[in-house]
């Protein structure tokens, strides 16, 4: 099943946000590097380190990427309003960041949860 989450990518509405992070490193990079591909996309933000940001980046374009995509991508998430590492400021961060772009965008430009899976 993990395989098939970068194919999924495809079927977001446009105007979604992707936030990436699972335990797995090779999965990380395939799913985000569908999400920066595309154009419409909200946010895409990647969990970990500037260091991974450059494995990513390296990655990316061994792979016959743009690499003008790569700007679309934020990592470190969360961290460009602190240098804090504590996972709970990290957590916290990360979501101001994703509403805070969020909400800059047009209304009709953005995704809500409730969009895609119906009224909770």
């Amino acid at each position: 099943m993990a395989t098939e989450l970068p194919s999924q990518v495809a079927l977001a509405p446009p105007g979604a946000g992707y936030l990436v992070m699972t335990h797995n490193h090779d999965l990380d990079f395939a799913i985000a590097a569908e999400a920066i591909q595309r154009t419409d996309a909200a946010y895409v933000g990647l969990i970990g380190s500037h260091t991974k940001r450059q494995r990513f980046s390296r990655w990316y374009q061994a792979q016959g990427y743009d690499p003008v995509h790569l700007r679309r991508l934020i990592c470190p998430i969360g961290a460009g309003l602190s240098g804090d590492k504590r996972p709970e400021v990290i957590a916290a961060l990360t979501v101001a960041e994703v509403l805070t772009t969020l909400l800059r965008r047009p209304p009709q430009t953005t995704v809500m949860m409730g969009d895609i899976y119906g009224a909770i």
